[in-house]
C-alpha cells in the first residue's frame, strides 16, 4: 500500500471514497455540496491505495477560521475500510505532521460503529462527549408567546453577523466542545444548501439581543426537514422559558417554508435542553460520539 497527498488531479478519487463511506461516519462535511467545495489546496488531505491502486483509506483536516482561532481542528473524514490498523495509523501520522504542540483535534463517529471507535482509540483518541440526533414528526406546534418588551427580529446579511456571534457564543460558552464562531463563518452559512433567507431569528429584550436560533432546510429519508441549530440564550436570560418559545418560533418558520418535520442535535450532557426538546415532541433517532486528541 502507499499513501499520497490529495491534489486537484486526484480529487475525484477522494470524493468518491467519501461518498461511498459517508453513511458509516459523521457526514456533516460529506454532502454533495460540501464535497463540491472541497479544495485540496485549502486543507490537508491524504489517501491510501492498495496494491490494486484502489483507495482504501482517506483523511482530511478542516481548516476553518473558527477552528484556527481556538487552536482546534476537525476532520472532514478519517476512515479506513481496511482492518489493518496500520492504514488508520498511517493516515493519522501524516495529519499530525501539520499540527503544532497543544493543538486539539476532534471527530465524530456513530456510537454503534464499534470498529471505527476502536480504531480511533488505538491511535490515542479519547471520548469527549456524546451527541444525540433528535427528530420531530410534524411541525404542528403551539404558537410562540414572549413576555412584554420582547420581540423577534430577522437576521439582516451584512449587518448582523457580529450580533449572531455575540449571542450564540455567549450562550454556548459553557457547553463541552464549545467552539466560538466568527463573523466570516456566519457569512459563509448563506452559501450553504440548507440556508433559508428568513431562517435566522434574534430575540430582543427591548434593545438588547438576548437569544438567537437558526432554522435551515434539509432533505433526507424522502422528507423535507426544518433543521434547528444555534439555539442560544445568553446566561442571564436563561431559565425563563425563552428557549422553548424560540424553538417554537424556529419550527413555525420551518412550517412557513413548506417543511414537514423537525431535526436537531444536542449534547447528551445538556440535560435541560434535551428535556425541553423531548417535551416539545422530539425523540432520539441516533447517537454520535465525539473523540478528541491533543498533540503533545
Amino acid at each position: 500500500m502507499r499513501i499520497e497527498k490529495v491534489t486537484l488531479d486526484k480529487k475525484h478519487d477522494f470524493v468518491n471514497f467519501c461518498k461511498m463511506h459517508r453513511n458509516t461516519v459523521d457526514d456533516s462535511y460529506l454532502s454533495d455540496h460540501e464535497l463540491e467545495l472541497f479544495c485540496p489546496d485549502n486543507e490537508h488531505a491524504y489517501m491510501i491505495r492498495d496494491e490494486q491502486n484502489r483507495v482504501i483509506g482517506a483523511v482530511s483536516l478542516l481548516m476553518h477560521d473558527e477552528y484556527k482561532n481556538a487552536n482546534k481542528a476537525r476532520f472532514r473524514i478519517l476512515f479506513s475500510e481496511s482492518s489493518d490498523p496500520m492504514v488508520f495509523k498511517l493516515l493519522f501520522t501524516n495529519i499530525l505532521s501539520h499540527l503544532n504542540l497543544g493543538d486539539y483535534i476532534y471527530t465524530f463517529t456513530k456510537e454503534n460503529k464499534l470498529e471505527h471507535r476502536k480504531a480511533l482509540q488505538r491511535i490515542g483518541f479519547e471520548i469527549e462527549r456524546y451527541v444525540y440526533v433528535l427528530e420531530r414528526e410534524n411541525l404542528e406546534i403551539l404558537p410562540s408567546k414572549f413576555p412584554n418588551d420582547y420581540s423577534l427580529k430577522t437576521f439582516i446579511p451584512g449587518k448582523d453577523e457580529l450580533v449572531f456571534c455575540q449571542v450564540r457564543n455567549e450562550g454556548f460558552k459553557q457547553l463541552i466542545g464549545y467552539t466560538p464562531m466568527t463573523a466570516f463563518s456566519v457569512s459563509q452559512m448563506m452559501e450553504c444548501d440548507d440556508y433559508l433567507d428568513d431562517g435566522i431569528l434574534f430575540l430582543y429584550h427591548k434593545n438588547k439581543p438576548v437569544g438567537v436560533v437558526r432554522t435551515g432546510k434539509d432533505y433526507f429519508k424522502n422528507t423535507h426537514y426544518a433543521t434547528v441549530s444555534s439555539l442560544a440564550i445568553i446566561p442571564e436570560y436563561q431559565g425563563k422559558g425563552l428557549g422553548r418559545q424560540l424553538l417554537r418560533a424556529s419550527l413555525t418558520k420551518g412550517k412557513e417554508n413548506g417543511l414537514d418535520k423537525g431535526f436537531l442535535c444536542v449534547n447528551a450532557d445538556n440535560d435541560q435542553a434535551a428535556k425541553l426538546y423531548e417535551q416539545e415532541g422530539f425523540y432520539k433517532t441516533e447517537s454520535f460520539v465525539c473523540y478528541h486528541f491533543i498533540k503533545n
